[in-house]
C-alpha cells in the first residue's frame, strides 16, 4: 500500500503564503511576530508532509500568535487580516491534504483548490468585515475581550463551514 499523500508544492502556495501573511501581520509586536513565525513552519511542514495534526498545531500556535498582538496593542484591521490568514492557512492546508488524498498523481488539483480558495476568501472577508463594524458599532475600540470573543466567534463560524 502506498505511504500517505503529499501536497504538491503547487497546492502548497496557498496555506504557506497565508502563513507568511501570519508573519507579517502580526510582526510589530515582536513576540507575536516570532510565535507566528513558529506556527507558519509547523503549517508548512504540515501541509508538505500531508499531517493533518502538524498543521494543525501550527495553525493554533499561530492563533495564539494572533491573540498575543492583539494584547500587545496591534490594532484592529491587522489582527483582523491575520485571523482570516489564520484561518486561510488552516483551510487552503487542510483542502491542499484532502485533494492530494483524493486524486493521488492523477491530476494536478489546481481547479478545487483555487474554487474552494475563492470561496473561503470570500466568505472570510464579509465575515470579519461584519465583526469590524459590529466592533467598531460596540464601542470605538474600546473592549479588547469583545474584540478577541468576536474574533473566536468568526473563526468558529468559519471552522463550522468545514464540518
Amino acid at each position: 500500500m502506498a505511504g500517505p499523500a503529499t501536497p504538491t508544492r503547487r497546492l502548497s502556495v496557498p496555506a504557506v503564503a497565508a502563513g507568511i501573511l501570519v508573519v507579517v501581520t502580526t510582526s510589530p509586536v515582536p513576540v507575536a511576530g516570532l510565535a507566528a513565525v513558529v506556527g507558519s513552519v509547523g503549517v508548512i511542514v504540515g501541509v508538505r508532509r500531508g499531517s493533518r495534526a502538524t498543521l494543525g498545531i501550527g495553525v493554533a500556535v499561530q492563533f495564539g500568535a494572533v491573540i498575543v498582538a492583539a494584547l500587545g496593542g496591534l490594532g484592529i484591521a491587522l489582527v483582523l487580516a491575520a485571523s482570516l490568514a489564520v484561518v486561510l492557512s488552516w483551510d487552503f492546508g487542510e483542502q491542499a491534504i484532502t485533494v492530494a488524498e483524493q486524486l493521488r498523481t492523477t491530476a494536478s488539483g489546481t481547479r478545487p483548490l483555487v474554487v474552494h480558495a475563492a470561496g473561503t476568501v470570500l466568505v472570510g472577508t464579509l465575515l470579519f468585515g461584519g465583526i469590524s463594524s459590529l466592533y467598531q458599532l460596540a464601542g470605538g475600540g474600546r473592549p479588547l475581550l469583545a474584540l478577541v470573543l468576536l474574533l473566536g466567534g468568526g473563526v468558529a463560524v468559519l471552522a463550522g463551514t468545514r464540518l
